[in-house]
């Protein structure tokens, strides 16, 4: 059988570790090669990498390392190896995880295949509702940073008896360090970013896993360096506190004292992420207010904002949320932006119900003036059947952007779906309310009207088309071309000289003492009314 080492090295495991950290496109190290990069000469970079391994002249990079903000207080020292070091650290980490999967103990919840923070939070309900009503939550103070490499290398060396295999692995660990223009050693610790780094941290607090999963079971859970004990009474975590008090100690580890704490369940606990309480779990208030947080960085939007860019990182935003939580349970989404991404990611999952909800709140919602999101806004009413509304929204896209060809597309193929041309005429003007400088649509509503016989309304949106000077000026000429000039339209609709009125009263004279007017609207409705006088040439149109 070949040792570790040699499957490490082997052409297999390295092609297939540079096929992950190319999914991931990682940053670029300290030598600035990036994925591309890499990938360009990739045959060569292989060779080289496993080449240095066999002859034991490997060495890892000095790692970027910067300071980021942690979600409690805090920074913590993230860092940046190399790409070629990557793919060593992937290989070392393909072909260790199914070795120390065997012996890790099922209270061991992060960083392995299968097993998640949620699965650590269903295992914590699960235990409440069995009656495990007191919880002893431990933090340890620093861990990542103070992993002790001598204690790590003797255990890793015990369990695999491959010194090459150890050998690489110290070398990764001791990588020295670039941090604010110096280069440093790296004596305690592991390099958060390395690929390496979560396996070694569990593979770190194996021992304490060990003489806890013997006391209690199931009852213990560990996330990293977050420890989580139940009981049925208070007095059994009282002295488990001490127990990991002093196995960390043999670690060189401590706990923190401020995040150290034995608590009734009725008083209600926050386990990463979630409460929980004796009546169930559901999202802390923290992860809401952080949530929110996120999502307020969308309050904002400049005129040249690509829309789709932000919805799309809105929408990786809430996806996570949901996956994590299964809900969206807080109060009305903070902005226009996160409302639309959440109606996409409820259409995509098949929850219309829970969409359709959504567009209640789109006008109560504060919009930023940007043609983008009205046109989102129009398709989401559109998607579920409402004309009127989703008419509103593209008006107001091309009042924003009159050039946009976008909007005054999506209103003519809804005005290409309406029934009779009485709909039509109402939609366009619903439009025009919103979009007063559309100058297509006065055409359109042009040629309706003369659908109807309607000319006198005709002639008010023929020459309402021709005051519009902005798109009569700028656009080419063939674009404002109108079917009608205003003297074939005079002579053709509204000429009544070759009328006989004696002729029209001896038809239409009808009672002597009564007669009918007729009344139209601008909608193209119509009817009659009765006039209790007679009928007088005078009251007729003659030019």
């Amino acid at each position: 059988m070949s040792s570790y080492f040699d499957r490490i090295c082997s052409q297999e495991i390295l092609l297939a570790s540079w096929k992950k950290i190319k999914s991931n496109n990682v940053s670029p190290g300290i030598d600035r090669v990036s994925c591309q990069d890499f990938e360009q000469n990739l045959e060569d970079n292989l060779d080289s990498i496993r080449t240095d391994l066999i002859s034991g002249s490997y060495s890892p990079l000095p790692v970027i390392t910067f300071k980021r903000k942690r979600k409690k207080k805090g920074m913590r020292l993230i860092g940046i190896p190399a790409v070629r070091d990557r793919v060593v650290q992937q290989a070392i980490l393909m072909v260790l995880t199914p070795r120390f999967e065997r012996l890790f103990f099922p209270c061991c919840y992060a960083y392995r295949p299968g097993k998640s923070a949620l699965h650590a939070v269903r295992q914590a309900n699960k235990l409440i509702r069995k009656g495990n009503l007191w919880v002893l939550q431990m933090d340890i103070k620093d861990f990542f940073e103070c992993l002790d490499h001598s204690l790590l290398l003797n255990f890793l060396d015990r369990v695999l008896k491959d010194q090459n295999t150890t050998r690489l692995i110290s070398r990764m660990l001791k990588a020295k360090i670039f941090y604010q223009m110096g280069i440093f050693d790296h004596l305690t610790g592991t390099h958060q970013g390395s690929g390496i780094s979560p396996l070694l941290s569990n593979i770190y607090l194996h021992p304490l896993d060990h003489i806890f999963w013997k006391l209690y079971k199931d009852k213990y859970l560990r996330y990293s360096d977050d420890i989580t004990i139940f009981s049925s009474d208070e007095e059994s975590l009282k002295k488990a506190a001490g127990i990991a008090e002093e196995c960390l100690t043999q670690l060189k580890l401590e706990l923190h004292p401020g995040k150290t704490s034995i608590t009734h369940v009725s008083d209600g606990i926050v386990y990463l992420g979630y409460h929980l309480d004796c009546k169930g779990m559901g999202p802390s208030q923290k992860s809401i207010e952080a949530l929110e947080n996120r999502l307020m960085a969308f309050n904002t939007i400049n005129r040249n904002d690509n829309i789709s860019d932000k919805i799309k990182e809105a929408k990786s935003i809430i996806r996570g949320w949901l996956t994590y939580y299964s809900n969206y349970n807080f109060s009305n989404p903070p902005n226009i932006i996160s409302l639309l991404s959440l109606f996409e990611l409820f259409q995509e999952c098949g929850k219309t119900r829970h969409a359709k909800q959504l567009l209640k709140l789109i006008d109560k919602t504060e919009s930023q003036r940007h043609h983008e999101l009205f046109i989102r806004a129009g398709d989401a009413y559109a998607a579920f059947g409402m004309k009127a509304q989703a008419i509103r929204q593209y008006a107001k896209s091309m009042e924003l952007e009159p050039r946009s060809d976008t909007a005054k597309k999506r209103l003519k193929r809804m005005n290409q779906t309406d029934a009779n041309v009485y709909q039509k005429i109402s939609h366009i003007q619903l439009a025009l309310q919103s979009s007063p400088g559309w100058r297509e649509g006065y055409e359109e509503l042009r040629d309706c009207y003369l659908e109807l016989g309607l000319y006198g309304f005709a002639e008010k949106a023929h020459n309402k088309a021709l005051e519009i000077d902005d798109d009569i000026e700028h656009l080419p000429e063939e674009k404002h071309n109108l079917p009608y000039s205003q003297e074939v339209f005079y002579s053709r609709f509204l000429n009544y000289k070759n009328v006989d009125m004696d002729y029209f009263l001896a038809l239409f004279c009808g009672d002597h003492q009564h007669h009918g007017k007729q009344w139209v609207d601008e909608k193209g409705k119509w009817g009659f009314i009765r006039v209790d006088r007679p009928i007088k040439r005078e009251i007729f149109i003659s030019t």
